[in-house]
């Protein structure tokens, strides 16, 4: 059994095949034979230390047991991306990967295999930061990294500013920054996703909101900056439309909070009636139509 665990943890891409050879996608787990089951979760949970981490998200994805068996074993794979650190004398940025638990400017992948950091240095002239987004992660048992650098004005809470990981494995944090060299709904300054994909490229996506009626048919995010509760709404809102550029998010679904109007301690000069009287009455009549059929 174990030299059949370590032999088939040197081929990841290969594990998958096999598994997926003999499971359905949609497969519950109780359909699987008992000696299929023991000898998948002895080697997910537990073999998987060599496995790519892209390995380890692509297993995650075979069943919901599957990814239980994967977040179980997620603090081995912390610890042996520390060990592999510690072990080549690497060092990322300002930080040992020791340090990375208490950093509140890091991030673990939720299943241990990859880790996110983000550094910033202020820029008193421009009143920017300079910002470094980094993401090491285990690759056929060493770590492999890729990173970018931005200029991003933060005006932020930090539940927005800080990084972290979405459901496809990439790292994002949001910012206010600008694309000079064109403007967006008759805006250079925008509310902007700044990501890190697995593939090591990167991106820039302005966010921006459709409502159903009025001049306001696309507004950009960035106008909602002062009030927290309701822009972490209108992110969690279903996506309209995308582009390279750009990502649009669609008001009709957008689950309003009680306290839509309230804005933060830093923006207390800033008020919900400023917002144009078009976009206020597409929130309200949103948030009223959300009332009524509770």
């Amino acid at each position: 059994m174990l030299h059949t665990i370590k032999k088939l943890t040197l081929y990841g891409s290969g594990l998958i095949a096999l598994i997926c050879s003999h499971v359905s996608l949609s497969m519950d787990v109780g359909q699987i034979p008992n000696d299929k089951i023991i000898v998948f979760s002895t080697v997910i949970k537990h073999g998987s230390l060599n496995f790519d981490h892209e390995t380890v998200c692509s297993l995650a994805l075979v069943n919901k047991e599957f990814e239980g068996w994967i977040k179980r074993g997620a603090q081995e794979r912390k610890t042996y991306l520390t060990k592999l650190r510690q072990k080549s004398g690497q060092y990322f940025g300002f930080f040992s990967l020791r340090d990375l638990d208490v950093y509140e400017g890091s991030v673990w992948h939720k299943y241990g295999g990859a880790v996110g950091i983000k550094e910033s240095v202020s820029n008193s002239a421009t009143e920017c930061y300079r910002v470094k987004l980094e993401c090491f992660y285990l690759s056929r048992g060493t770590i492999l990294g890729n990173r970018c650098i931005w200029c991003v004005c933060y005006s932020l809470a930090d539940d927005f500013t800080r990084p972290k990981f979405n459901d496809k494995g990439d790292l994002y944090f949001y910012g206010l920054g600008s694309r000079w060299d064109m403007k967006l709904w008759n805006r250079e300054q925008h509310l902007i996703e700044y990501s890190l994909l697995k593939d090591g490229s990167s991106r820039m996506k302005r966010c921006g909101l459709k409502i159903q009626n009025g001049n306001y048919n696309c507004t950009p995010l960035s106008l909602f900056v002062p009030f927290t509760a309701l822009l972490k709404a209108l992110l969690n809102s279903s996506v309209e439309g995308e582009t390279a550029s750009t990502r649009v998010y669609n008001l009709k679904d957008a689950i309003i909070p009680d306290n839509y109007k309230e804005c933060d301690s830093s923006n207390r000069d800033m008020s919900f009636e400023n917002l144009p009287e078009e976009l206020r009455d597409a929130i309200i009549k949103r948030y009223n139509d959300q009332q009524s059929k509770k």
